[in-house]
């Protein structure tokens, strides 16, 4: 992701944004790559996995973790609670507004992968199952009636 230049973040970090986003959009593209990617930049096979569900060894990795899968679950609407975490862990307004463009950009990514059923042409992710994106806070009923109606 040239487009960041590890302006806020560190690239391997930006890797593992990445896996977050991609475990719950369900992007089976997406995470092989980053995957890739992420091993070929130095991270570790447990610290791949453990992006993908916003698992880090730090409480401030944890936390932008967190506050990313938080931004993909609840659409950007994240709970103060969440907002005051990320900030006690140390993100700056700066990071707060990277972590932003970045879920934006991987959430593009994912759904453009997805549509276009990219093949693979990276080794599969790890486990090699299909991921399914999470749907906790992410439709709700009312919208759900209003999307059938």
């Amino acid at each position: 992701m040239s487009l960041f230049n590890g302006d806020c973040f560190p690239r391997p970090f930006g890797e593992q944004i990445a896996l977050a986003v991609g475990e719950i959009k369900g992007c089976n593209y997406c995470l092989a790559t980053n995957t890739t990617i992420g091993e070929m930049i130095g991270l570790s096979e447990q610290e791949l996995l453990d992006s993908r569900s916003g698992e880090a060894g730090d409480k401030k990795s944890r936390a932008t973790l967190s506050f990313a899968r938080h931004l993909v679950v609840e659409r950007g609407a994240v709970a103060d609670d969440v907002l005051a975490e990320a900030r006690d862990a140390g993100l700056s307004d700066g990071e707060l507004a990277e972590m932003v463009a970045r879920v934006a950009l991987n959430t593009y990514t994912n759904y453009f992968n997805r549509l276009g059923q990219t093949d693979l042409d990276f080794p599969a992710a790890p486990d090699g199952r299909p991921r399914r994106p999470a749907r906790g806070g992410m439709i709700r009923e009312k919208e759900k009636r209003r999307f059938n109606e």
